[in-house]
């Protein structure tokens, strides 16, 4: 992809974004390298890029774009709109007809007991203003400490303040300070698929989730509690459907300690779950309910919240109070968002959109049903036209992978290639909302294309998970030393004269390096001549066997020699510092040089050599300037003038410290 560019000479549609573009849910330092994919125009499901390559858009824009990208009656009702009134407002008692005749259109098809709509421009607004008009009800019921809201885990509401602290996904908190004011508290995801427990129905886990609710409003206390939000199918948190008779055991408890029941229809409504509203297919009786997105198509940015006739006269009486019922936005209602959005609606009724959502809605669910037996598929759920694949990495325990390896962000770039877009959700799941309008050719061929983005997926997760099973794998890599030249005419022991550092220990007690990140290295100490004085660094030890040895690895520590190449600081501290006095005691006091005393007193002007099979390492720590020979037999020491090879030259056989 092409660079940031400077301000002044951008020369392309990328660079210029790069330059000059702040994009919202993006990692804005890769993007910085990768730049966007420009889409320039749509038909039907289809859109394509600048470089005019062709995708299926499979989450329907962001869950909106329900009679897909090239509606014509939409683009005709927003010209006449312009021509005839761009803009109008409906503060201080003024209205226009748009809105007038969206809200009549609303209140046709609301579920009840709904009676109003306050228009606003986003899903976001409509939740923010619900939360805003409960408070205000309170207030108006002389219930000044009923206040909090209980939202879910993983339950996407928006991004604004109080509707951000009821989105609980932490990218869309984390150092934003939220959740704000101690007023939102949260319950368990209702996804019996992850938080089911074993042995445990659907039903009884709505069961488990109802109780769980009864007894925070326990805790809490009910005359704190003002209302609970839900969205039908969350969406943003995993598409994830809820588990069967949820919402009829939440409103039961609900309804005994008088808390308000707030749908957030601003994905499911307008025909996504096969009905009208998702409240209507999961027997929901909402007091307030929040849509956007479907309502216009996504062709113009335009949301309400709409309100029960209780919620509404208790406002009318509190605006007596107070002069005025205090909120508003500029471009709430705004006549040609109005008229896109009454004209949606009513191609929903002359079309009879709900009966094609029913017709094709069961061949998508099976098209995601068999996608359930992909080896990268974990769960797949789903209900009318929305649908969400959850990527795992091991089926039968259900673990995810790592977010270093990045799953449902590799499964969104191998969709691009496949020709389809989307994008990952939580628990690397693929959210998958097409527009309305599909048909069941365009639903094969949109999954089809899935299907060789999750085998192209599982091609790259393998070549993952081997080279992770090989970090996990690899042990300490040793390396057989090179002897050092030996003296004239003497090469047959120089072979056997060093060898491998740690060759006659057994395998668990083998002291060697570490691997450096799959690199090879010889870390052996060796002195001058090129004898090893011991085997790697206390450093490139395994943690848990620092730990153990404790004070003798930082001993190892000590005998580092200054010439070393990789010279490193000791890994554990001594205890404390030891004067040379007392390192000379410990090195006289060691039982192989005993030994070797022995030996030479026995032979007068002979040689020594030290055979024990397990004393090489412990002899090269206490005294690493002797010379050793290689074993000649199973045990003790063997001395004489042929008792061992000559050292190199130079090499004190017999200090004076002995």
């Amino acid at each position: 992809m092409p660079e940031a560019v400077p301000n002044s000479q951008p020369n392309s549609l990328a660079a210029k974004d790069i330059a000059f573009s702040l994009h919202p849910y993006t990692n804005l330092a890769a993007h910085q390298e990768k730049g966007p994919l420009v889409i320039v125009r749509g038909e039907g499901i289809h859109v394509w890029d600048e470089d005019g390559k062709e995708y299926i858009d499979a989450l329907g824009g962001l869950w909106c774009t329900s009679l897909g990208f090239s509606e014509p009656r939409l683009v005709k009702a927003a010209t006449k709109q312009l021509e005839t009134l761009p803009f109008s407002h409906s503060f201080a008692h003024r209205a226009h007809p748009s809105t007038i005749e969206l809200a009549e259109k609303l209140m046709e098809i609301a579920p009840a007991p709904l009676a109003r709509p306050f228009f606003v421009n986003s899903g976001s607004e409509a939740v923010e203003t619900a939360i805003k008009i409960v408070w205000y009800y309170q207030n108006a019921l002389g219930r000044p400490d009923k206040k909090k809201i209980i939202g879910r885990n993983r339950g996407y509401h928006g991004v604004l303040v109080a509707s951000g602290s009821l989105t609980a996904i932490p990218p869309m908190q984390n150092d934003f300070d939220l959740p704000f004011g101690g007023r939102f508290l949260k319950l368990t995801t209702p996804c019996h698929y992850r938080y089911g427990e074993p042995g445990e129905d659907e039903a009884m886990f709505s069961d488990r989730l109802a109780a769980e609710l009864e007894e925070l409003i326990q805790e809490e206390g009910a005359d704190t509690i003002a209302a609970f939000i839900a969205e039908p199918v969350m969406a943003g948190g995993g598409a994830m459907p809820p588990p069967d008779g949820y919402f009829e055991k939440m409103q039961a408890v609900l309804k005994r300690h008088d808390i308000l029941m707030i749908a957030d229809e601003v994905v499911c409504g307008f025909g996504r779950t096969g009905n009208m509203w998702g409240s209507e297919t999961y027997g929901i009786r909402p007091d307030l309910l929040t849509c956007a997105k479907q309502i216009s198509s996504g062709y113009l940015p335009i949301g309400a919240t709409l309100v029960s006739g209780e919620i509404y006269e208790a406002m009318v009486e509190q605006s007596r109070k107070h002069g005025m019922f205090g909120i508003g936005m500029t471009y709430g209602g705004h006549p040609v968002c109005a008229a896109v959005a009454l004209e949606t609606l009513k191609i929903y009724e002359e079309r009879d959109t709900l009966g094609h959502v029913r017709s094709v809605a069961p061949h998508f669910q099976r098209r995601v049903r068999e996608l359930g037996r992909h080896p990268l598929v974990g769960d797949a759920r789903g209900v009318g036209l929305i649908a969400g694949l959850e990527i795992v990495q091991d089926k039968a325990t259900k673990a995810s992978y790592p977010p270093e390896a990045k799953a449902g962000a590799i499964l969104v770039e191998k969709g691009i290639e496949a020709g389809f877009l989307t994008r990952p959700l939580p628990s690397d799941t693929l959210g998958l909302c097409p527009p309305l309008i599909i048909t069941e050719p365009e639903i094969d061929e949109m999954f089809d294309r899935i299907a060789r983005a999750l085998d192209a997926t599982k091609a790259a997760s393998t070549g993952y998970e081997r080279q992770a099973r090989s970090k996990r794998k690899e042990g300490p890599q040793r390396r057989a030393c090179p002897a050092p030249p030996g003296p004239p005419g003497d090469a047959a022991a120089a072979p056997t004269l060093y060898p491998a550092p740690g060759r006659h220990l057994p395998a668990a007690r083998r002291r060697g390096p570490e691997p450096d990140r799959g690199q090879r290295r010889d870390h052996t100490c060796r002195n001058r001549h090129g004898v090893p004085r011991r085997p790697g660094g206390a450093r490139d030890l395994p943690r848990r066997r620092r730990r153990r040895e404790g004070r003798a690895g930082a001993l190892r520590a000590r005998h580092v020699p200054r010439h070393h190449p990789e010279k490193r600081a000791p890994a554990i501290p001594p205890a404390r510092p030891q004067s040379r006095d007392e390192r000379r005691d410990r090195r006289r006091q060691h039982p192989l040089l005993s030994q070797l005393r022995a030996a030479l007193r026995a032979r007068p002007g002979g040689r020594a050599a030290l055979c024990h099979p397990r004393g090489l390492p412990q002899l090269h720590q206490a005294a690493p300037h002797v010379a050793v020979g290689a074993p000649f037999g199973r045990r003790g020491l063997r001395a004489g003038r042929r008792g061992g090879a000559d050292p190199p030259p130079g090499h004190d056989l017999y200090p004076p410290a002995l």
